[in-house]
Protein backbone atom coordinates (compact mmCIF):
# COMPACT_ATOMS: atom_id res chain seq x y z
CA UNK A 1 0.00 0.00 0.00
CA UNK A 2 1.22 3.45 -0.92
CA UNK A 3 -0.21 6.95 -0.90
CA UNK A 4 -1.14 8.34 -4.31
CA UNK A 5 -2.48 11.78 -5.26
CA UNK A 6 -4.39 13.21 -8.20
CA UNK A 7 -4.68 16.59 -9.92
CA UNK A 8 -7.54 17.70 -7.67
CA UNK A 9 -5.34 17.30 -4.59
CA UNK A 10 -7.08 14.18 -3.32
CA UNK A 11 -4.88 11.54 -1.68
CA UNK A 12 -5.71 7.89 -1.42
CA UNK A 13 -4.02 4.76 -0.18
CA UNK A 14 -3.90 2.32 -3.09
CA UNK A 15 -2.62 -1.22 -3.08
CA UNK A 16 0.61 -1.28 -5.12
CA UNK A 17 -0.33 -4.56 -6.84
CA UNK A 18 -3.70 -3.09 -7.84
CA UNK A 19 -2.03 0.03 -9.21
CA UNK A 20 0.49 -2.09 -11.14
CA UNK A 21 -2.43 -4.05 -12.61
CA UNK A 22 -4.11 -0.78 -13.68
CA UNK A 23 -0.90 0.32 -15.42
CA UNK A 24 -0.44 -3.08 -17.11
CA UNK A 25 -4.05 -3.04 -18.35
CA UNK A 26 -3.82 0.55 -19.60
CA UNK A 27 -6.60 1.56 -17.20
CA UNK A 28 -7.15 5.36 -17.34
CA UNK A 29 -7.36 5.38 -13.53
CA UNK A 30 -3.60 4.81 -13.44
CA UNK A 31 -3.01 8.01 -15.41
CA UNK A 32 -5.03 10.05 -12.93
CA UNK A 33 -2.94 9.07 -9.93
CA UNK A 34 0.73 9.63 -9.06
CA UNK A 35 2.77 8.19 -6.23
CA UNK A 36 3.15 10.69 -3.41
CA UNK A 37 6.88 11.29 -2.82
CA UNK A 38 8.43 10.90 0.60
CA UNK A 39 8.51 14.11 2.65
CA UNK A 40 11.76 16.08 2.51
CA UNK A 41 14.24 16.04 5.38
CA UNK A 42 13.51 18.71 7.99
CA UNK A 43 14.19 19.52 11.65
CA UNK A 44 10.95 18.77 13.53
CA UNK A 45 12.00 21.07 16.39
CA UNK A 46 12.07 24.14 14.13
CA UNK A 47 9.88 23.23 11.14
CA UNK A 48 6.74 21.38 10.14
CA UNK A 49 5.97 19.61 6.87
CA UNK A 50 2.56 19.16 5.26
CA UNK A 51 1.24 17.83 1.96
CA UNK A 52 -0.71 20.56 0.13
CA UNK A 53 -2.27 18.24 -2.44
CA UNK A 54 0.52 18.59 -4.99
CA UNK A 55 3.78 18.87 -3.03
CA UNK A 56 5.35 18.83 0.41
CA UNK A 57 5.58 22.25 2.07
CA UNK A 58 8.12 22.86 4.84
CA UNK A 59 7.25 25.75 7.16
CA UNK A 60 9.11 27.30 10.05
CA UNK A 61 7.41 26.82 13.40
CA UNK A 62 6.52 30.00 15.29
CA UNK A 63 8.97 30.84 18.05
CA UNK A 64 7.98 29.54 21.48
CA UNK A 65 6.31 32.09 23.73
CA UNK A 66 8.49 33.86 26.26
CA UNK A 67 7.33 32.91 29.77
CA UNK A 68 6.24 35.79 31.99
CA UNK A 69 8.20 34.28 34.87
CA UNK A 70 10.54 31.37 35.51
CA UNK A 71 11.87 29.70 38.66
CA UNK A 72 15.19 31.22 39.74
CA UNK A 73 17.07 27.93 39.59
CA UNK A 74 15.79 27.34 36.03
CA UNK A 75 17.09 30.76 34.99
CA UNK A 76 20.49 29.94 36.51
CA UNK A 77 20.57 26.64 34.60
CA UNK A 78 19.75 28.46 31.35
CA UNK A 79 22.44 31.04 32.06
CA UNK A 80 24.94 28.23 32.66
CA UNK A 81 23.91 26.50 29.41
CA UNK A 82 24.37 29.78 27.50
CA UNK A 83 27.78 30.38 29.16
CA UNK A 84 26.56 33.54 30.93
CA UNK A 85 26.25 32.49 34.56
CA UNK A 86 29.72 33.69 35.62
CA UNK A 87 29.22 37.16 34.11
CA UNK A 88 25.77 37.51 35.70
CA UNK A 89 27.17 36.40 39.07
CA UNK A 90 29.97 38.97 38.72
CA UNK A 91 27.44 41.67 37.83
CA UNK A 92 25.31 40.80 40.86
CA UNK A 93 28.33 40.71 43.17
CA UNK A 94 29.30 44.21 42.01
CA UNK A 95 25.92 45.64 43.04
CA UNK A 96 25.57 47.31 46.44
CA UNK A 97 24.69 44.97 49.28
CA UNK A 98 21.31 46.68 49.71
CA UNK A 99 20.47 46.67 45.98
CA UNK A 100 17.05 45.12 45.38
CA UNK A 101 18.21 43.15 42.34
CA UNK A 102 21.16 41.65 44.24
CA UNK A 103 18.80 40.60 47.01
CA UNK A 104 16.38 39.12 44.48
CA UNK A 105 19.22 37.25 42.77
CA UNK A 106 20.13 35.65 46.09
CA UNK A 107 16.67 34.92 47.49
CA UNK A 108 13.83 35.26 44.96
CA UNK A 109 12.03 32.01 44.09
CA UNK A 110 11.33 33.20 40.53
CA UNK A 111 12.14 36.00 38.08
CA UNK A 112 9.65 37.96 35.99
CA UNK A 113 10.71 38.75 32.42
CA UNK A 114 9.32 42.30 32.70
CA UNK A 115 11.13 43.15 35.97
CA UNK A 116 13.10 46.39 35.90
CA UNK A 117 16.14 44.62 37.39
CA UNK A 118 16.19 42.18 34.46
CA UNK A 119 16.23 45.09 32.02
CA UNK A 120 18.98 46.86 33.99
CA UNK A 121 21.09 43.68 33.99
CA UNK A 122 20.45 43.18 30.27
CA UNK A 123 21.75 46.67 29.46
CA UNK A 124 24.72 46.39 31.85
CA UNK A 125 25.76 43.04 30.39
CA UNK A 126 25.30 44.19 26.79
CA UNK A 127 22.66 41.59 25.96
CA UNK A 128 19.95 42.04 23.36
CA UNK A 129 16.26 41.72 24.15
CA UNK A 130 16.28 38.58 21.98
CA UNK A 131 19.07 37.02 24.04
CA UNK A 132 17.18 37.59 27.29
CA UNK A 133 13.98 36.26 25.72
CA UNK A 134 15.92 33.16 24.61
CA UNK A 135 17.20 32.71 28.19
CA UNK A 136 13.65 32.89 29.56
CA UNK A 137 12.39 30.45 26.92
CA UNK A 138 15.23 28.04 27.76
CA UNK A 139 14.55 28.47 31.49
CA UNK A 140 10.85 27.78 30.87
CA UNK A 141 11.77 24.50 29.17
CA UNK A 142 13.96 23.19 32.00
CA UNK A 143 12.66 19.88 33.23
CA UNK A 144 13.26 19.20 36.91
Amino acid sequence: MSIYFNASGETREIDDALFAAWVAAGNPKAQAWALQPDPPAYDAQTHSVAWDGAQWVVSALPPPPVPEQVPAHHLRRALRAFGMLASVNAYMAALADDDEMRESWEYAPYFRRDAIGIEDARVALGLTVGQVDALFVAAGQVVT
